[in-house]
């Protein structure tokens, strides 16, 4: 069983108040996990994060942009076998 206890919000990982954990079931019924629950006051600041980032976003190359992604993707790929792992765990 897995728990997220907070929301990654412009680098910084804001913690869920107290009871604010939802429950996570599998199709079956079981539990797989909790989440945290997001407040109007997380999802605005997450917004806000995002917008501010956009406009340094598009005013990269093209390729520059393509590199990121790549490099994302390598990094999952390299942890490809955690990743799996998580969604079997999850019934996914």
């Amino acid at each position: 069983m897995t728990a997220v206890d907070g929301h990654l919000i412009g680098g910084t990982v804001r913690r869920a108040a107290p009871g604010a954990l939802l429950a996570v079931h599998a199709p079956d019924g079981a539990l797989l996990g909790h989440i945290a629950r997001a407040t109007r006051a997380d999802t605005d600041d997450a917004l806000a994060t995002a917008r501010g980032a956009q406009a340094g976003w598009a005013s990269l190359a093209p390729r520059d942009r393509g590199e990121a992604v790549a490099a994302f993707a390598e990094a999952l790929e390299a942890r490809a076998d955690r990743v799996a792992a998580r969604l079997v765990e999850a019934g996914a």
